[in-house]
């Protein structure tokens, strides 16, 4: 199992992202191609496989920045598209489900910054649910 961690500054100006795992610890991602509203970043991890990330919202809705990232893998349904808010809005409210991997994503208080659970390739991701048996 591994977990993306996705985020931004207030303004928006500098994306950052990184790949921890528990059996190969963290790889960042900081070199993005082009952290600005509706740009998909494309990026090819060893654990996780290819994944890109997009920043759906600026502005007001986010305080002057980037909010509402879209996360797609590739080994999950062909670069299904995640909607990491969304994700973590599911969860928040419901403490009592947690470890449980009903809701994959959460988000940092006070800051645009997501980790979300991911399967590593050759795992299942299914019905909304992460499952970490081999496939």
């Amino acid at each position: 199992m591994c977990a993306i961690n996705i985020g931004t500054n207030r303004k928006g100006t500098k994306c950052h992202a990184d790949v921890t795992c528990q059996d190969g610890g963290t790889r960042n991602y900081d070199d993005w191609e082009d952290c600005r509203h509706l740009r998909k970043n494309s990026f090819n991890d060893p654990r996780i496989g290819p994944f890109t990330i997009m920043w759906t919202e600026k502005d007001d809705k986010c305080n002057d920045g980037l909010c509402r990232p879209i996360l797609a893998l590739e080994h999950i349904d062909n670069y299904r598209e995640l909607d990491v808010k969304a994700l973590a809005d599911e969860a928040s409210g419901q403490p009592e489900r947690f470890p449980e991997p009903t809701n994959i994503c959460d988000k940092t208080p006070m800051k645009q910054e997501y980790v979300c659970g991911m399967p590593k390739i050759g795992h299942n991701y299914e019905k909304g649910n992460l499952n970490s048996q081999p496939s």
